[in-house]
This record gives C-alpha cells, structure tokens and sequence, in this order.
C-alpha cells in the first residue's frame, strides 16, 4: 500500500506535528505501508519528515500552485501512490484535485469553522465542493464534527471521529525523569510565584490578545498574589502582543519565550496551564498538559469541550468567569486524571489505517 500524506505546513504547529507522529507510527509498526510524504520544506518538521518517508514532495508553505499540483501528480504516478491522506484545509485542495487521477481520497481537517465573514463563507464553499470527491473525512473531535455538521462539510457514511493520540509511555517515561526545581530555576521562576503558562501560536485564533488582558484583570484583583504568565510559541502577532503587554504595563509579569525546544518540560515547570483559544479541532498542547497532569483552565470552545469537564472552562470574553476558573483550581489544588482522557497514538495510528483499508 503506498500513501501520501499530505500538509501545506511543516511549521511548529498540531497539524504538522500529527502528521509526524502518524508517520513516525506508521514507519515502525506498520511496515506494509509505503510512506511518502509532499510538504514545505520548513522547520521543525520537514527534516523528520524526509526520515520517515520513502519519497519526499516540496510544496509552497500554505499556498496553492497549479505548477506543484502537476508536479505532484507526476509523483504520485512515479510512485504508484494509490491512497492520498490531506491534513488541513490548503492539504485538502491538493488531494481533492488528485481524486482525477484515480487515487483514493482520505481528509483530516484540523480545524473547521462557523462563517463568521466572507472569508470563512468562501472557504467553506470551497470545501462543500470538494467534499463529494472524498472517500473518508476524519475529525480530530466529536465537537469539530458537529460543528462541521452545521455547515454542511459532512458527508453521510464517509464520517469518522479519530482523536489525536500521544505515545502515553513514552511521555510518562520522560516525566518521571523530569527535576521540577531545577527546571523552574530554568525558566527564572521563583519560588513564591504562581505561573500561568500557555504552550500556543502567536496568531489571532489562539486568543492570546484576551488572555492578555483576562492577565491584567487578574492582578488587579488579586494583588496579594504573584501571578506571571509565561507564552511559549511564535508567531505573526508577536508585535501587536508585544505593544498590548507594554501598554497594560506588565511587562515584568509576562514573558514571550519564543520557540522552546521542549514543551513538556515548560509543562512540567508551570503551575496552571491556560489556553485562551477561539476554536480547536483537538489541541496537542491541551493533550500533552492533561498527560502531565497539570492544573488546567481552558476557553469553553469547540476541541476543549472535548477534553475538559465544564469546572475547567471558561467562557471566552468574560472575565469574571476567566478569574472564578483560576480561584477555584488554585483553591481546591484541582488537578484532572489526565491518563484517562487522552488516547495513546497506536490506537489513533490503528483506526486512521482502517480508513485507508475499507
């Protein structure tokens, strides 16, 4: 069986990151697949990429060209690819168009949103379009299913509901090894201080501009206390956060970190994990702090849902209800069974390979 899977982002991000871990699954225990794989050649995915693939296709990052999409069929047809796998909305206009040249269609979106403007009404036209040339349309959550479902992205008996899932040991093996002390000492933490920490993109879809400002209520309320929230992550509104936190003055209790090259150990450094997201399909970050058993609190959005009973959501631009969720887990030391609500990668891995099949 030979199966491009195909991204338009090899960036730091949950997309690109499920389709490394689905390859890097599939090269180790599934060995009567032939992986290949076509996306942009960027960091930090691209070269883990080429490791577990058997071929390797350039393609422009998050952006489609006629030029590529020929290039591609001629590489699918060199290497006799009978099954095309697409993650994310620019993927999926790629494998859409090879459904012409007789390929089987698999499409993961990571993400579907209600039209809020134009943009989102002509996306998802594009997409209602597309969807009648897809064998199977796989969503990352129950909650992203349904919204899918509310605007008509769904294709009836070509759904299925395939959480993202993490290799569990292995996260447990490296916890185990992890020093809390020295790894807060790291990170300039003191020992008095309370920090909230948010593992996202710089983007306006991550609501990092409301968690901001949710910040600056906070120790306003709560001066007694010594709140610091730590941003871990890139992006294009890495300016206009900048400008906010100097703004608000609070630029000695908030930190952009930039990249870190070990998320589960900021994980494992912080006290409070926050996601101030406007939607998910089913977040990577929220997955790896429940692995690690942090205290969470998390916007009350589609892919959180999913994952949090409702004492850890609050509702998105209501501040009142930000604050309530962060007393109320300080309070009663809340800390949720982690293990029990993520889903180990080899049965995600499994049922994503039972779509390839049937």
């Amino acid at each position: 069986m030979n199966v491009l899977l195909i991204t338009t982002r090899s960036d730091t991000g949950g997309g690109p990151k499920h389709v490394n871990d689905l390859a890097e699954n599939i090269q180790e225990y599934h060995n009567n697949i032939n992986l290949f794989i076509a996306s942009p050649n960027d960091k930090p995915y691209a070269e883990h990429y080429q490791k577990f693939a058997n071929g390797f296709f350039k393609l422009p990052h998050r952006k489609f060209s006629v030029f590529s999409l020929l290039k591609l069929r001629k590489f699918c047809k060199k290497n006799k690819i009978s099954i095309v796998h697409s993650h994310g909305r620019g993927a999926g206009i790629y494998s859409r168009l090879l459904f012409l040249f007789r390929v089987k269609i698999i499409h993961t979106y990571h993400g579907v949103h209600k039209e809020a403007g134009y943009k989102d009404l002509a996306k998802n036209t594009i997409e209602r379009l597309l969807k009648r040339f897809t064998s199977a349309l796989i969503f990352v959550s129950n909650s992203e299913l349904t919204t899918a479902e509310s605007v008509n992205l769904t294709k009836t008996g070509h759904n299925h509901v395939i959480a993202n899932g993490i290799d569990i040991e292995k996260i447990k093996h490296l916890k185990s090894s992890f020093n809390r002390i020295a790894l807060r000492k790291s990170f300039n933490i003191e020992d008095n201080e309370i920090i909230l920490g948010a593992l996202t993109r710089l983007d306006w879809q991550k609501g990092n501009d409301i968690l901001i400002k949710h910040f600056s209520k906070l120790l306003e309320d709560q001066p007694d206390k010594k709140f610091k929230l730590l941003i871990a992550g890139e992006g294009k509104e890495k300016k206009s956060l900048l400008k906010l936190i100097f703004k608000l003055q609070l630029s000695s209790h908030i930190s952009l970190l930039g990249s870190i090259a070990n998320p589960l150990e900021f994980l494992h450094a912080i006290d409070v994990f926050i996601s101030a997201s406007r939607g998910e399909g089913m977040p990577y970050t929220l997955i790896e702090a429940l692995s690690m058993e942090r205290q969470i609190v998390a916007s009350n959005v589609v892919g959180h849902i999913d994952l949090l009973p409702e004492q850890y959501l609050f509702n998105l631009n209501d501040f009142e209800s930000f604050s309530a969720r962060i007393n109320d887990i300080q309070k009663n030391n809340c800390l949720i069974d982690g293990q029990k609500r993520v889903i180990d990668i080899c049965d995600s891995v499994k049922k994503i390979i039972s779509t390839y099949q049937n």
